[in-house]
Order: structure tokens, then C-alpha cells, then sequence
């Protein structure tokens, strides 16, 4: 299959899956209700479980076809390789400066949540008590680690793999454009799917959304932003569990 076949292919998948999030989310604040995964039977649970795992290795599997279409290394993906030494980790400036990224992108995810909760006190028009959680605690451990992967890596690895040049040489110098279109693309990308929480979500997940792409840009980590998504997810689950 040549590449423009596959990129067609991953680009109908991608839609099929970001279009089902979307059309739910809008279909769910016109009803006002927001209903999680029906758990009820052990063959209910499965179903979902699988739905969420299927999601999560698509996103991966579109990154990695993305990756090798663009000729880009798992360094500028913001995978670093790091090699161990006599058990011990490297200590080359190399390596702490990538711990000291890892550390900014990881703290970075935090503070994007943490100035879209700030707007959205003040913007306001966000329902913040929907029940969108499982009652299936395994389930929902599944939600959260499931949103880390699909989230980060189709809102924010794929499209800056897509849109970004691939060394500092092949950027023209000054343009700002595909930076800009890549924060905005994701705030509006996030925003949407989590309508469901109001309209000031909207609002409310641009701007995670636009800060995370920023943190990335800064950082170029995307797993540890990964894994930042997935411990607030936990953490608000454990206290929804309360």
C-alpha cells in the first residue's frame, strides 16, 4: 500500500474515532445528561474495556505510521532514548537536561489544568458534577489510562508530527504560522469533546488544551504529559470513588 493510500486510511480511522468522542459529547448536552459505560454485566465491562484498549493502540499505531511517513525519530516524537550504564543512569549533561524537560512537561500538564480551571471560574457555564465516571472501578482505571494515551497522542503528538519540520534547517526563518495553527488546532481539538460539561467547557478545555501544545513545543516530551494525564485522571477518580 503506498503512503498516500495509508495516510487516507489512518486520516478515515482517526475521524471515525474522534467523530464518535465528538457527536456523543455535543449529542449529550443537547440531552443534558451525561451517562457513563454501562458496566452492569461482566460482558458489558468487557465490551467497554476492549473499546477503550482498541482506541488507545490505534492512536499509537496512527503515530507510529505517522512517524516513519515523515521520517522522524522517536527524539523529536518527544520519546527520548536513554541508555543505562552499569545500572546506574548516565550522568552526561545530555540526560539531565532531558530529565529537566521530562520534569517541565510533566509539571507543565499540571499548570495547563490549573489555568483552565482558573478561566473557567471566570468565564463560567460549566457543569463540573456531571457523572461521566464508570461503576466499574477496573473499567475506570482502564478511562484514565485510555484518555492519557488517545488524549496526548491525538491531540498533541500526531498533529506536531504532522505539521512540525522535521530539524531547526528546514524551518523558514520566522515562521510563526505552523506553531500557531498547532496551539489553536488543539485547544478547539479538546474543546469539543468535552462539551458535554457546558458551554463554558469549551472554553475551559481550549485552554488546556492550547497550554498543553505549548508545554509540548517547549519541552518536546509527550510521555511524561501522558503520564501527568493519566495521574490526574486516577486522582479525580479516586476522589469521585470517595
Amino acid at each position: 500500500m503506498s503512503w498516500q493510500a495509508t495516510i487516507a486510511v489512518i486520516a478515515v480511522i482517526w475521524t471515525v474515532l474522534y467523530a464518535n468522542a465528538t457527536v456523543g459529547a455535543i449529542g449529550q448536552l443537547i440531552e443534558s445528561r451525561v451517562g457513563p459505560d454501562d458496566t452492569s454485566t461482566t460482558w458489558a465491562a468487557v465490551l467497554s474495556v476492549t473499546r477503550l484498549i482498541v482506541s488507545a493502540v490505534l492512536a499509537v499505531a496512527i503515530l507510529v505510521v505517522v512517524k516513519n511517513w515523515r521520517n522522524l525519530t522517536w527524539t523529536q516524537l518527544g520519546i527520548p532514548y536513554q541508555r543505562w550504564l552499569h545500572g546506574r543512569w548516565e550522568r552526561t549533561e545530555l540526560v539531565k537536561s532531558r530529565r529537566r524537560t521530562t520534569r517541565s512537561a510533566f509539571v507543565g500538564f499540571f499548570v495547563a489544568v490549573g489555568a483552565a480551571a482558573s478561566i473557567s471560574l471566570i468565564v463560567g457555564g460549566m457543569d463540573a458534577d456531571q457523572n461521566i465516571g464508570s461503576g466499574n472501578l477496573f473499567v475506570a482505571v482502564i478511562q484514565c489510562i485510555r484518555a492519557g494515551i488517545f488524549e496526548e497522542i491525538g491531540m498533541i503528538a500526531i498533529p506536531a508530527a504532522l505539521v512540525l519540520y522535521r530539524t531547526q534547517i528546514d524551518r523558514p526563518a520566522g515562521n510563526k504560522w505552523p506553531i500557531v495553527a498547532l496551539v489553536v488546532g488543539s485547544g478547539i481539538a479538546r474543546g469539543v469533546p468535552h462539551i458535554y460539561y457546558g458551554p463554558g467547557a469549551l472554553v475551559w478545555a481550549f485552554t488546556w488544551g492550547a497550554v498543553v501544545m505549548i508545554v509540548f513545543l517547549r519541552t518536546r516530551r509527550i510521555l511524561p504529559i501522558i503520564a501527568a494525564h493519566i495521574t490526574w485522571d486516577l486522582c479525580v477518580t479516586a476522589i469521585l470513588q470517595l
